[in-house]
């Protein structure tokens, strides 16, 4: 658990870094163009992360859980990344021939006033699809090696840096909205690259085209927990998309009401950053305790890594929420609706990630389908939330839909890993992690504002950020070290101490 610990913090640090990037990226754009192009940057982004799933067909998930049952450098790992390569491919030319035959009936899903902007995009989301499914194809392979941290610095990292070099292109007129567009689209490309060239370093690196490496009971086992994951991901991504896109087709205000919603959307999703990086590490941890038959050890890294979890995610949730009045203050005059939009998402967020890793133990076990099967009944349920609540509420309807939906999802998800694996995430350091983050949160929520007179208003937020958010830290931080509710905490700032560096 001390090295599925310290790629965590690795990836956390990495990530925090890549948020502020993002937080950056989101506040600049609504200040440098149009509500509607900004609500189409974010949804033309979208279709990238959301039909990938289609174009991988779930091999990535089967490369990061079947890689363990493998001999390092073996055929059988190596016919998996080629499985990864090629199907993509022939994905992406076969679905692309209904795509563009439908072109007429697919851009009615955009108002009357979006479908200019969205027709002249058409082409390239198919392009987008393409490049994302590598990157997602080549991140599961090096996942399955354990090196979440290099692909989180390019995902995190990487790419905002070559965003904001966009913004910065847009802003001195080198650019035009066109060239951001495909400016971000290529960007990806050298994601590729960048990824290509850290998995060819690994031992494990390497195709075969030799299929014969696997019989027919091992295709055919293969290609069932590809369908379902591929199912899995699928509901998935729009579970966490499909509140953004309804939005697009059932608000009167269409991808303008888009680019708020997608900015509460981004500075909730910073809350899941830490969760990311803990799952993550921990999946390739998980599938090896649980192949070994271990119980012990399989509750002691479940209750270990749920612990963890829950600090990062109430760290992360005081210190946004705390923020809030701070961020809206830097967003155009008619973007107040963030702060309540925020809020009610975090909720949501809040629910998944204080249950712990109960969607990655699933997902290694025999019981995977039910992931499928919670999720797809759960898909159903937001998509007709959003089309109840969108018409009669618009963006606060698409937030409490998605709150809603992801809320009774875990606690599902909860209840089943009890009832078929007997564990779960909650004991009494869950309780002392719940006291140090309210007294965190409290603490930094009625801290007075001290910098609300400067004439600059950019530097009084800077400060007040600083401020509030350090005093929220160090106050978290030093009750965690007090009552010690995670081990690993513990251990880790020992090493910190003893040997006078981070990792």
């Amino acid at each position: 658990m001390g090295i599925v610990f310290r790629q965590s913090v690795k990836s956390s640090i990495i990530i925090a870094v890549g948020a502020v990037l993002g937080a950056l990226i989101n506040f600049i754009y609504p200040n440098i163009i149009s509500k509607p192009e900004f609500g189409y940057s974010r949804t033309f982004i979208n279709c990238g992360v959301i039909f990938h799933t289609f174009i991988m067909m779930g091999i990535g998930s089967t490369l990061i859980n079947f890689s363990p049952r493998y001999e390092t450098g073996s055929e059988k790992r190596k016919f998996l990344i080629t499985l990864s390569a090629v199907i993509p491919a022939a994905l992406i030319i076969l679905l692309s021939i209904p795509y563009f035959l439908l072109k007429d009936q697919i851009l009615l899903f955009f108002n009357d006033a979006d479908r200019p902007l969205a027709a002249e995009y058409f082409g390239l989301v198919p392009v987008l699809v393409f490049l994302w499914s590598y990157v997602v194809a080549l991140e599961c392979f090096l996942i399955s090696q354990s090196k979440t941290a290099i692909y989180t610095f390019i995902r995190e990292v990487v790419l905002r840096v070559i965003n904001i070099g966009l913004i910065g292109l847009l802003v001195l007129d080198v650019i035009s909205f066109s060239g951001l567009i495909y400016g971000l689209t290529a960007s990806y490309l050298l994601a590729i690259v960048i990824l290509y060239f850290f998995s060819k370093k690994t031992d494990d690196f390497g195709f075969s085209t030799n299929p014969n490496v696997f019989s027919k009971t091992e295709y055919k086992e293969i290609f069932s927990y590809s369908w379902y994951h591929m199912f899995v991901l699928i509901t998935m991504n729009l579970l966490g998309f499909v509140d953004t896109l309804l939005l697009t087709n059932l608000s009167p205000d269409g991808l303008s009401a888009v680019a708020i919603y997608a900015t509460a959307v981004y500075i909730a999703t910073i809350t899941y950053m830490p969760y990311r990086a803990m799952n993550v590490a921990s999946v390739p941890t998980l599938n090896r305790v649980y192949l070994s038959g271990d119980k012990k050890e399989l509750d002691n890294i479940f209750h270990r890594s749920a612990i963890n979890i829950l600090i990062a995610a109430i760290a992360m949730f005081a210190l946004i929420a705390c923020n809030l009045d701070n961020a809206v203050t830097l967003l155009p005059d008619d973007y107040e609706a963030v702060k309540p939009l925020t809020l009610i998402l975090m909720i949501g967020r809040m629910a998944e990630m204080a249950t712990g890793l109960n969607t990655e133990l699933t997902s290694v076990s025999k019981y995977f389908k039910f992931n499928f099967r919670s999720s797809a009944l759960l898909l159903v349920m937001l998509i007709g939330l959003c089309f109840w609540l969108i018409p009669e509420y618009g963006m606060y309807g698409a937030a409490w839909g998605s709150t809603i939906a992801l809320t009774i999802i875990n606690i599902a998800k909860l209840i089943f890993v009890w009832v078929k694996l007997r564990v779960q995430p909650f004991n009494k350091q869950s309780l002392l992690v719940l006291i140090c983050g309210g007294v965190a949160f409290l603490a930094g929520y009625f801290f007075p504002g001290l910098f609300s007179s400067f004439d600059n208003k950019l530097i009084g937020v800077i400060c007040d950020v600083i401020l509030r958010s350090v005093i929220i830290a160090v106050l978290y931080v030093s009750l965690l070290i007090w009552l010690k509710p995670s081990a690993d905490l513990s251990e880790y700032l020992k090493s910190i101490r003893a040997n006078k560096r981070l990792f």
